[in-house]
């Protein structure tokens, strides 16, 4: 029978050993000069953590670890950042003595306090030297528990008793400690949030820092609001266009019925004007699929860089044209190798295999699937594909495609008539 319960309510983690932590920070410029929420997400895990803009994130490595000691469970540990100081509340049900050790990331014990408690609830303080993250190890005569805690000013590596406590007393001025945890080579991706502005950053990390984000509205007529990335000098769209209204508040013609779809021709009628959703899913997050006609809204094709075709697009943006892209994919690399850094993560939307897949661009493209120019939906979860400004015949537009379980990013020519998606770029 365990002689000591231990109740975790902040951080839960074992102990670590020769671990690099950075302290993260935000700031906001541009069409917004403060952050209002931050989501961290590790690509490689999908650990999430969100945290108020104005707080720190902690990145903590978590590459090895120090042997011998079991996860923690039950455990109860408050992290005071205002007073610099953590406090630990051990539930004891008999006699026992209890040691607590502060050990640094180097494996050295900083500091060790052995304590004989009787039943209840007793508090132990714990402070470091210096700024940091350290870690602890709570003994009893069942075994080691490994935790780790963050200082917040400088202090004196020290474990104090400080007593028997009420089972119901808070320690009102603690804060929230949001901790991440992270390999080498990592990708972390940044998703930060000011009114209707969203911008993602991702990035592997290496340093304390302060990440500054220069938050872009993009809006189109409808409200959407849309999340953007920045890539190398260029700023896109990181969803794809779901808008059923050119900016200047004309509808775009929806089109529902496969047989209506078969009959638009591919000639760049105002007529041949088009756009529907997946299976006719208007709630699909894989936003709309346009014809050409449509995604252009009576402009000529451009082969110029910036293309100066706003088309669908939402005020202040449009749409690339085949060197924006390719601008694009030689930034990350080539169209050969771009594709794994363009992709959403996971299997929840593309097929496997997907499993080397990094998103690290930020441009998170989804698998959308297409309408083909008889009308049929097709490739859902396995293709994902992109008008261009380009023209290869009066019958052909230019486009980017993505497959399932490749890394090449293809350049296409395909009928006008047929369905693609849209995503446009900073003006």
């Amino acid at each position: 029978m365990k002689q000591l319960l231990l109740t975790l309510i902040v951080v839960c983690s074992c102990t670590l050993l020769c671990s690099q932590t950075y302290e993260i920070t935000f700031a906001a410029q541009g069409d917004a000069t403060s952050v209002d929420e931050v989501i961290a997400t590790n690509l490689s895990t999908d650990e999430s953590v969100t945290l108020p803009g104005d707080e720190t994130l902690t990145l903590q490595s978590t590459a090895t670890f120090i042997d011998g000691l079991e996860n923690m469970e039950n455990f109860e540990l408050f992290t005071n950042l205002n007073e610099g100081y953590s406090e630990v509340h051990l539930f004891s049900t008999t006699d026992q003595e209890v040691s607590i050790q502060i050990i640094g990331l180097d494996g050295r014990i900083l500091s060790s306090h052995k304590q004989r408690i009787p039943y209840g609830i007793h508090s132990f303080r714990l402070t470091g030297e210096s700024n940091g993250v350290y870690l602890a190890r709570v003994l009893m005569k069942d075994g080691a528990r490994g935790l780790k805690f963050i200082q917040s000013r400088r202090g004196d590596n020290s474990v104090t008793y400080v007593g028997i406590i009420d089972k119901h007393e808070i320690l009102k001025t603690s804060r929230a400690v949001y901790t991440l945890n992270y390999t080498p080579d990592d990708i972390i991706s940044y998703t930060l949030h000011s009114g209707t502005a969203t911008t993602i950053i991702n990035e592997v990390p290496g340093q304390t820092k302060t990440i500054t984000a220069t938050m872009v509205f993009c809006t189109d007529y409808n409200g959407n609001n849309y999340k953007v990335v920045k890539i190398g000098n260029q700023t896109w769209m990181a969803e794809n266009l779901k808008s059923t209204h050119y900016s200047d508040g004309d509808a775009i013609p929806l089109v529902t019925s496969g047989t209506e779809w078969n009959g638009l021709s591919d000639d760049y009628h105002d007529t041949d004007r088009a756009y529907c959703f997946y299976d006719n899913n208007s709630g699909s997050i894989y936003g709309g699929l346009y014809t050409w006609a449509a995604a252009m809204d009576g402009a000529n094709y451009s082969s110029t860089n910036p293309s100066g075709v706003q088309g669908a697009c939402p005020t202040g943006w449009h749409l690339p044209s085949y060197y924006e892209w390719e601008e694009m994919l030689d930034f990350l690399g080539g169209d050969e190798l771009a594709g794994p850094k363009l992709k959403a993560t996971g299997m929840e939307y593309w097929n496997s295999p997907n499993d080397v897949v990094t998103n690290e661009s930020g441009f998170s493209a989804l698998p959308a699937g297409y309408r083909d120019e008889y009308g049929d939906f097709k490739s859902l979860n396995s293709a994902g594909a992109w008008w261009d400004t380009d023209r290869a015949s009066t019958i052909l537009g230019y486009s980017h495609w993505l497959h399932s379980g490749y890394d090449k990013v293809y350049q296409g020519n395909v009928r006008q008539s047929r369905g693609l998606s849209v995503r446009c770029v900073k003006d």
